[in-house]
This record gives C-alpha cells, sequence and structure tokens, in this order.
C-alpha cells in the first residue's frame, strides 16, 4: 500500500514477486492529505489524513481483508485529532491495538489505542523532546519538519525516531507493560537529513532515507547535481546484507547508521 498525500490518494502496488506486469490499483481517494500508513492486523490498515497545519486531522481505518480490485473501499474514521495534531507523519505498530504518530510541526509522538471492537479510539501525547522540534527559521512554508519517521524494534524493546531539522536518529526505551517510554531519548547519529526509517533487527541495521540529500528518495526540494526534477516515483531497492559484525550485535545500535550509510554510497 502506498499513499499520495497531495492527490489525497490510497494506492495498491503488487508485490514483486507477482507475474506480469505490476499494475497499481487506486484502492480510496480520501477528502484529506494521506500521510503515515500502518497495518494493524493482516489486511487492516490505518492511515492519517489532515487538511494541513492548524486545521483538523484524522485517523482512518480501511478493512481490505475480503476486498477486491474492483470494489469500493469504505474508509472509517476512528478518531479526530482536532487542531492539536499539526503535521501527521510517520505511524509504527508499538503493541496489538497500540500505535504511535509522529507529529513533525508540533515536535512529538501521539500514542493512539484502539478499542478492541467498537469504541472510541483515544490519543494523547506519548513523548515530548527537544530533538523532536521543527526548524523555527526555516524559510519554507511549512517549516521544515522535525521528528519524521517512527519504527519500533520489538526485541530490543526500542522506538527509533528521524527528526529531519535536527539532523538526527534517536531512540526511546519502551517499557513492555505499559509501552509509554522508559527513559529519556538516546542519541545514535546526526548529521544526516533523514526522512523515514526503515529496521532490519536480524542484521541490526537502519537505513534511513535521506531529505534533500536525495539518498535513495528523491530530489523535489534539492534536485540532484543535474538540476532536474523529476516526477515522484516508487521505488525498489535491494541491498546487500549487513556485515557480520553487525548480525552479533543482536540488536539495532549505533551501529545502525554506519552500516546504513555504507549501503547507501
Amino acid at each position: 500500500m502506498v499513499t499520495e498525500a497531495l492527490q489525497q490518494e490510497l494506492w495498491y502496488i503488487s508485490p514483486a514477486d507477482t507475474r506480469g506486469p505490476a499494475e497499481p490499483i487506486l484502492v480510496h481517494t480520501f477528502d484529506q492529505l494521506a500521510s503515515g500508513l500502518v497495518e494493524t492486523q493482516p489486511d487492516v490498515f490505518l492511515l492519517s489524513t489532515s487538511e494541513g497545519p492548524a486545521h483538523e486531522s484524522c485517523l482512518r481505518r480501511l478493512d481490505l481483508r475480503h476486498w477486491n480490485p474492483d470494489e469500493p473501499v469504505r474508509a472509517e474514521t476512528v478518531l479526530e485529532f482536532g487542531k492539536p495534531a499539526e503535521g501527521l507523519a510517520g505511524s509504527c505498530l508499538l503493541a496489538p491495538g497500540v500505535i504511535l504518530l509522529a507529529d513533525s510541526l508540533a515536535g512529538h509522538i501521539w500514542r493512539v489505542d484502539l478499542p478492541p471492537r467498537h469504541g472510541n479510539a483515544t490519543a494523547r501525547v506519548w513523548l515530548r523532546h527537544d530533538t523532536m522540534g521543527c526548524d523555527p527559521g526555516s524559510l519554507l512554508v511549512p517549516p521544515q519538519p522535525g521528528i519524521k519517521g517512527v519504527r519500533y524494534a520489538a526485541r530490543t524493546g526500542y522506538l527509533y525516531y528521524t527528526s529531519t531539522a535536527r539532523r538526527l536518529l534517536m531512540r526511546v526505551p519502551v517499557d513492555p507493560g505499559s509501552h509509554d517510554p522508559a527513559g529519556d531519548p538516546e542519541f545514535i547519529a546526526g548529521s544526516i537529513m533523514a526522512d523515514d526509517l526503515c529496521l532490519d533487527e536480524d542484521a541490526g541495521v537502519a537505513y534511513l532515507t535521506a531529505h534533500q540529500q536525495n539518498a535513495i528518495d528523491g530530489g523535489l526540494v534539492a534536485p540532484p547535481t543535474d538540476d532536474m526534477v523529476r516526477p515522484a516515483r516508487l521505488l525498489r531497492a535491494e541491498l546487500p546484507a549487513a556485515g557480520r559484525e553487525a548480525a552479533e550485535r543482536g540488536g539495532c545500535g549505533p551501529a545502525c547508521h554506519r552500516a546504513a550509510t555504507e549501503d547507501n554510497r
């Protein structure tokens, strides 16, 4: 599944091993900008939508367990954030029924608790920290975002997050019982204007996409060296296996950023 923010759309992309052309299929068109997407259970997705900074933001649920490509999909609103949600970005599943969402302009992480069956979802600020803030001096409108991507490493019990404006990769220990922060954020790596990230817990590696620096993911705000602005694309990257040293660490620690940047050169 792929969100297209400005087009307000959700698309289905066939798996890479599908026979024949992998033609994208439009799943749903929203009435707001679409962003963070997380699979809470097989073929059940939650994504955030917004009308922009200082406007209403929502959390939508799409159940695709019995969906066929030629059928319409109902997007159920499970939560209305209201104005406190400034710039919803990346999201991840923290535990069954618990998801986290980065708010890149407000500079904090939301926690959303989902009801087991029917009922209202609830949201509260999970963590706020100086490293999550946006760049108030940015000439961009909206300003350069702060916290952007969030990923949970279940084996080691850490939440990892990127902060674009602060050029940081950080992590926070998570209490296994309450699923709340169990300590202060820890510095992992800096000097990279990271956007989103993914974790390979088997190898102990985090892969970061670099905003404006054109590593893996684009060139809209800052074109590549040939000064050509290219249309958005969905890219598939096959990365070599991480070194044995990283794998033997048994978790995603300080070696994450080093291995990621070496693989992305």
